[in-house]
């Protein structure tokens, strides 16, 4: 796929919602699908900004090896660090200037590969030609940068509601999609919780394009805005499909394979060259043709090493990818516990850990508001087996309140070590 330099409409995509801001126009446009928004705007090729709610950004740590190396590595244990199985997995990564004391720290980006397969297809029966694929997050990294916020908490709003994207020394660290509620006075309290879920300290709030009474800091522009031009090229990372990487990656061998036949080829004709020159040095040229035999030697074993990754290829994605177990990150967890939490409803304790439930205790105003609580929690797929311990009536100061506590396991959630087993015992 060729890419401009410029783009002028920028679209943000997720499964059943779409928002397209438009140069030309200067409005945002929004819509169900592509094929909905595509005669309001002005240009057949645009950016795809995908929604936080169809994405993942997160940090990781990372070993000292290349960008290509690290993304064939992450994709296959992409299920260790969000929510995606490791055979339907979108990934990049950004490189940050850090290392830390577990090794060089990245940013992840990573998204269904079936979400992006339907987006191409809504494009092309469109006749929308796709510029670059990119979370939407980074358009709050770029308007971060142009105020000189090196750390900061990025406040935009959707078409699925508020979005939050924290900036750390710079860099884009975490993102999410805010509950619905979060605009109702409880702004304050989510952002403190991603804070705490991304494992860095707080910092000011920045405001994109709304107004926001708490905020320190506004910008007049949307993320959409700050992606537009070549805006989205600067973050250096797109999505694309496992296959589209492979084929990249094959034809990167092939390149290799085809510079090893070459220096072969040389090789041969300097091997020619020194046994016709022999009679003039018998000495120099077996000394001259060893070498080069050594060296023919060594680019054949070579060449046949790299056949020999290509064919054996498949089965080593095989092997790696039963070699990995699901599971969720601990503040994943936390995270999905918190955004099902309703009204007038508050958690005063998360207890979890590697291989045990999590159990969760809270007040409410209301019996309802517990049950509501349960029902949702019962709902959510990466959860299992929720139970209700107990639900206490009580007072607090003369205002009645619901004391519950709630057992679930949450689903992957495997030890990090298993049990010491009793000499002579079981398993």
């Amino acid at each position: 796929m060729s890419k401009l330099t410029q783009a002028s409409v920028v679209i943000e995509w997720a499964p059943g919602s779409v928002a397209a801001y438009d140069v030309a126009s200067n409005k945002t446009t929004r819509g169900r699908s592509l094929a909905e928004i595509v005669p309001y705007i002005g240009s057949k090729d645009a950016v795809m900004a995908i929604s936080r709610r169809a994405c993942f950004v997160r940090t990781v740590n990372v070993p000292d090896a290349s960008k290509a190396d690290l993304i064939q590595a992450l994709t296959m244990s992409i299920s260790q660090h969000v929510p995606i199985g490791t055979g339907d997995a979108c990934v990049d990564i950004r490189l940050v200037n850090e290392i830390g004391p577990e090794g060089r720290v990245a940013t992840l980006v990573a998204m269904k590969a079936a979400d992006l397969r339907t987006l191409q297809d809504e494009a092309k029966q469109a006749g929308i030609r796709i510029i670059a694929t990119l979370p939407a997050a980074y358009g709050s990294w770029l308007l971060a940068g142009s105020t000189s916020l090196k750390d900061c908490a990025a406040v935009s709003e959707s078409a699925e509601g508020m979005n939050l994207d924290i900036i750390a020394g710079g860099e884009l660290r975490y993102s999410r999609a805010l509950p619905p509620d979060a605009s109702n006075g409880h702004l304050a309290p989510e952002i403190l919780r991603t804070f705490g879920a991304a494992g860095l300290r707080a910092a000011p709030t920045l405001a994109e394009g709304l107004q926001i009474p708490a905020a320190e800091y506004t910008v007049g522009k949307s993320p959409l805005e700050a992606l537009t031009g070549s805006g989205w090229s600067a973050p250096g990372v797109e999505f694309h499909l496992p296959e589209t990487i492979q084929i990249q990656a094959r034809s990167g061998r092939l390149i290799r394979a085809r510079i090893a036949a070459m220096v072969c080829i040389l090789a041969v004709m300097l091997a020619g060259y020194v046994y016709m020159d022999r009679a003039k040095s018998q000495a120099a040229v077996d000394k001259a043709q060893y070498a080069a035999n050594s060296m023919l030697s060594s680019l054949r074993s070579k060449a046949q090493s790299e056949k020999l990754d290509a064919d054996n290829e498949a089965a080593m994605a095989a092997v790696l990818k039963r070699g990995f177990s699901p599971g969720q990150k601990l503040g994943d967890v936390t995270a999905l516990v918190s955004n099902e939490l309703p009204k007038n409803a508050w958690l005063t304790n998360i207890g979890v850990a590697r291989g045990q439930l999590v159990v969760l205790r809270g007040t409410a105003l209301t019996g309802d508001g517990v049950a509501t609580y349960v029902n949702a929690l019962s709902k959510e797929p990466r959860l299992r087996d929720v139970k209700l311990i107990f639900a206490n009536n009580t007072l607090i100061e003369s205002t009645p309140v619901v004391l519950f506590s709630i057992s679930a396991f949450p689903v992957g959630n495997l030890p990090l070590v298993d049990k010491a087993v009793p000499k002579g015992g079981t398993k």
